[in-house]
This record gives structure tokens, C-alpha cells and sequence, in this order.
């Protein structure tokens, strides 16, 4: 007859856990928020490698008036996407980076929110560590 053993686990297998829990929480508790003007050549690639790296992760994309057709492609985008949002400023009185960010952010509804540049600047990988640092200093 096998007795259960009363060891620990093996580092690696509590390491394996607390990642798959950390990807997990990801899905419900974080918005990426991207202002964007005129980056209609780098916005789908953004999008299709933020949903496969973060499935589930709420994306909100801040145009603040593009003449490129960004907006467009955005709110195609979301019509497959569920988690994938156009926050169109075309119309707004105040224009540039920080109202766009500022306006992103008060518009998510998530716990962790993360700011990040349309044009791939910010590589999408940074992601998960910058929200890995975040929860820790919580």
C-alpha cells in the first residue's frame, strides 16, 4: 500500500503554479491602454501579438483623431475581439498624448492598467513583467 508522502513540492512545480494563477488573474484584472495617431502600418500587429501573448486582457486603443485609417482597422479588430475597444477622440476639445492616456485610463474598469505606445516601441513581451512588479509592490 503507497503511503502519500508528506514532502514539500519540488520548487519548480510551486514556481509552475504561481505563474499559471498569475496568467490567470491577468485575463479579468488588466487593461493595456494604447493612444495612437496615424499608426495604421503597426496597429494590427500590436493587437493580434497582445491577444496571443494575453488572451483575455482588456485592450483599450485611444485614437486621438488619425487620418490613416487606424481607427478603422481598430474598430474592425473589435469586431472579432471581444476584448479589443476604440476610444475615439477625433472630436475632443483637448488633443495629444496625455489626454489620450489619461482618458484610456479612466475608462478601464481593471484593477492594473498598462500604458503602452501604438508603434511597437514598447515591446509587448515587457508586459507581463511590468504587472509581475506591480502585483508584488500591490
Amino acid at each position: 500500500m503507497h503511503t502519500p508522502s508528506t514532502q514539500a513540492p519540488p520548487p519548480m512545480l510551486i514556481l509552475t503554479y504561481a505563474i499559471n494563477i498569475f496568467f490567470e488573474k491577468m485575463d479579468s484584472d488588466t487593461t493595456i491602454v494604447i493612444p495612437v495617431l496615424n499608426e495604421i502600418t503597426s496597429i494590427e500587429k500590436l493587437l493580434e501579438t497582445l491577444d496571443k501573448l494575453y488572451p483575455g486582457v482588456k485592450i483599450i486603443v485611444v485614437d486621438d483623431g488619425s487620418k490613416d485609417g487606424t481607427g478603422k482597422k481598430v474598430r474592425d479588430m473589435a469586431k472579432t475581439n471581444v476584448n479589443v475597444f476604440l476610444l475615439d477622440r477625433a472630436n475632443a476639445q483637448i488633443h495629444g498624448l496625455t489626454a489620450s492616456v489619461i482618458e484610456g485610463i479612466l475608462s478601464s474598469r481593471t484593477e492594473f492598467v498598462v500604458v503602452m505606445d501604438g508603434d511597437l516601441q514598447h515591446p509587448p513581451e515587457t508586459v507581463k513583467e511590468i504587472l509581475y512588479l506591480l502585483r508584488r509592490r500591490g
